[in-house]
């Protein structure tokens, strides 16, 4: 693509976030997001074929965007221990401005998190690796003790990502930061070679 198409590209993309996050998948029309991008509905599908395949590349966008963050704050911390706090504080720093964004509805979110379940899995592969990638960093320099890296890694991502239904979409997000050094202290200490 050519620079100018990227960046309508891009435009649609945004324009999409923000009118699937107020309308949802099911009220939201190629209408909507083409005259949010200030396009034609035909030009939108010159870029995407479906209103499904929007949402595919809007949540791509999105959960590249949050593996960016976490794997930056995980090369800046020192030690094994700060890039797994780093990692936890990124991903939910990320998922709280998701949330937050204007108009974005608890409805319209879970909605279109079951719609995107392979994106979901796809992403979670890297988040795993990443996790891995930091017990094996911590067992390397003596200080964390696992036994299976992956399977560890896996376990600490669901219970991750179990906080997310908990706190994020359940109206609990006034104790997330509580919640997330409870989880992050339980990982650590769970792993620290004693």
């Amino acid at each position: 693509m050519t620079e100018a198409k990227d960046k309508k590209k891009a435009a649609l993309l945004a324009a999409a976030r923000d009118v699937l996050g107020r309308y949802g998948f099911k009220k939201t029309t190629l209408e909507d997001i083409a005259e949010k991008a200030g396009m034609a509905k035909t030009s939108v599908y010159y870029y995407f074929e479906s209103k499904k395949d929007i949402l595919i590349a809007v949540a791509n966008m999105e959960l590249s965007r949050m593996m960016a963050r976490m794997r930056a704050a995980v090369e800046k911390a020192p030690t094994p221990e700060e890039k797994l706090i780093g990692l936890v504080q990124a991903r939910y720093s990320f998922l709280q401005e998701i949330k937050a964004a204007p108009g974005l509805s608890v409805e319209n979110l879970q909605e279109m998190r079951s719609l995107v379940s392979a994106e979901r899995d796809r992403f979670l592969g890297a988040e795993i690796e990443l996790l891995k990638e930091i017990i094996m960093d911590g067992i390397s320099k003596d200080i964390f003790t696992v036994d299976d890296p992956e399977l560890f890694a896996l376990v600490a991502i669901s219970g991750l990502r179990g906080l997310d239904e908990t706190f994020m979409l359940y109206g609990k997000s006034n104790r997330i930061a509580e919640g997330i050094k409870g989880q992050t202290n339980m990982i650590i200490y769970g792993i620290k070679k004693r």
